[in-house]
Formats: structure tokens, C-alpha cells, sequence
């Protein structure tokens, strides 16, 4: 158990050139995933053209304003603060 810290320390330099070598190919696999691999696989894009559904619009805005208004009177509401005494 000893000699386990002299052998490390004996091949400090060694350790050092690879964990640099691991850190640059780690470097170089996340830069080729997300830079030149996205650059070099474009997706086609759709060319069908997207309709504004101003039907599902007006659907969610109705939806929207009953929740606001269901919402609305608690607002309105003094609530008693938990953290002081009861009076």
C-alpha cells in the first residue's frame, strides 16, 4: 500500500498526456455531434403550407378567460398570513 503513491507519482506525466487525450477526443465527439454533423444531415423542411385554425384560437382564448375569471375571486380574498399569530 505503500508503494501506490510512488508508482502513480512515477508515471505522473504519462496520466497527465492521457487524461489530456481523453479530454481532446471528448472535445472533438461534441463538437462533430453538434456542429459539423448537424451542418452536413439538414432535415428537408415541410412544404406543405400551415393554416392559421383561428376556430382552435378562439376555442383557447374562451378556455383561457374561464379560467381567469374561476381565478378571480380568490384574488379578491384577504387571506390570513400562516406564519404570525392567531389574533
Amino acid at each position: 500500500m505503500k508503494k501506490l503513491p510512488w508508482a502513480v507519482a512515477s508515471y505522473a506525466f504519462s496520466y497527465m498526456l492521457l487524461f489530456i487525450l481523453i479530454g481532446l477526443l471528448v472535445g472533438v465527439f461534441i463538437f462533430y455531434q453538434y456542429i459539423v454533423s448537424v451542418e452536413l444531415y439538414q432535415p428537408e423542411t415541410a412544404h406543405e403550407t400551415v393554416q392559421f385554425q383561428y376556430d382552435t384560437y378562439k376555442k383557447v382564448i374562451n378556455d383561457w378567460q374561464i379560467n381567469q375569471q374561476a381565478l378571480q375571486p380568490s384574488a379578491d380574498q384577504k387571506l390570513l398570513n400562516p406564519f404570525t399569530p392567531a389574533p
